[in-house]
């Protein structure tokens, strides 16, 4: 498989640093399931950093150290065990690990041909993280973004005026994008979609959609 679109070594070191938003990171993570040259660097600077720990100097741990970090774990965790979510069936597609262990909310159709599924636990309004499927040859209307956008392919492929981008094709978009993406003819499909904030749809059909889509 070859993949054509990588992320930005800004957004590889944020990734390996921890501070990529829960939406961004759970594209970037499906896209190092499908990219080895990504996953090169993000190792090297893991070790390193942990070389980095290995060589400062030990500290002594305070006496109820154990005991308050339990507390704190016992208080995250609350009296019941949460409920696991039920794995979503996609036929022709394994979802990242990741993305399986976030949990995935319902399958919503906002058009024939075009259905999104939402991740809530990466999605902080006005912040939204979810799936998205086009159908072959099925399009999106014409919009632009109020804010950054980070999408993995995870099945087909689609284009739009910057290219094409196939299976573990990672794009990163900014407010100025303003496109209208084309799911590819030889058949659906499906990606992971990180948005700072919902696109800005133009037009009735667009406007309609998003109503659909509850933004």
């Amino acid at each position: 498989m070859t993949i054509n679109s990588h992320p930005s070594e800004a957004t590889l070191l944020a990734y390996a640093a921890g501070t990529l938003p829960a939406g961004a990171s759970l594209a970037l993570a499906a896209h190092l399931g499908f990219c080895k040259a990504c996953r090169k660097p993000i190792a090297a600077w893991e070790g390193a950093a942990g070389t980095l720990l290995d060589s400062l100097p030990d500290c002594e741990m305070a006496e109820n150290a154990l005991a308050e970090a339990m507390a704190r774990v016992s208080e995250t965790q609350g009296p019941a065990k949460r409920a696991v979510p039920p794995k979503p069936k996609l036929s022709g597609i394994d979802l990242p690990p990741a993305l399986l262990a976030a949990g995935i909310g319902k399958r919503r159709w906002i058009a024939p041909g075009i259905w999104r599924m939402g991740v809530p636990a990466a999605s902080h309004a006005p912040a939204e993280t979810y799936l998205l499927r086009l159908g072959a040859g099925r399009r999106i209307p014409f919009h632009g973004h109020g804010g950054s956008e980070m999408i993995c392919v995870l099945k087909g492929s689609f284009s739009d005026a910057s290219g094409r981008y196939q299976a573990g094709d990672f794009v990163e978009i900014d407010e100025a994008t303003e496109h209208q993406p084309l799911a590819g003819p030889e058949g659906e499909c499906i990606c992971i979609i990180a948005s700072e904030s919902p696109p800005r749809m133009h037009g009735l059909i667009g406007w309609f959609l998003k109503s659909l889509a509850g933004g």
